[in-house]
């Protein structure tokens, strides 16, 4: 029987932030489990959605890798990141863009405290 609350439930599971999204993108993108794993690291936005993702059965982490489960994959699909052969559509394209810009944004806010506590 299909009732409110499982619709409710199915679209509260199916509709990830944008940074979600993005994390789980380039876990699947990334050209081995170990890259994979560096695209769950970072501030804590990025650390916040690996674990979301975790959770949710999206990605297995463990030993310094992580591997995209089948509901992650049916998900990027679901969401138009990915086609239905696999590869990476315009969208999720765009995506790993701006999460790349992200991090280096992140990278260098890190420079001006890394720069300050080597001189001291």
């Amino acid at each position: 029987m299909y009732s409110f609350l499982t619709e409710l439930a199915d679209q509260t599971y199916t509709r990830l932030t944008n940074t979600q999204q993005a994390v789980l993108l380039s876990c699947y993108a990334a050209q081995t489990p170990e890259l994979a794993y560096e695209a769950t690291t970072g501030d804590e936005k990025i650390t916040q959605s690996a674990d979301f993702l975790i959770r949710h059965g999206l990605i297995q982490r463990g030993e310094g890798q992580v591997r995209v489960t089948s509901a992650g994959s049916d998900m990027l699909e679901s969401n138009g990141l990915i086609d239905a052969s696999g590869e990476v559509t315009e969208t999720g394209i765009e995506l790993l863009e701006k999460l790349e810009q992200h991090k280096v944004q992140f990278a260098e806010s890190l420079i001006p405290y890394r720069t300050l506590k080597s001189l001291t």
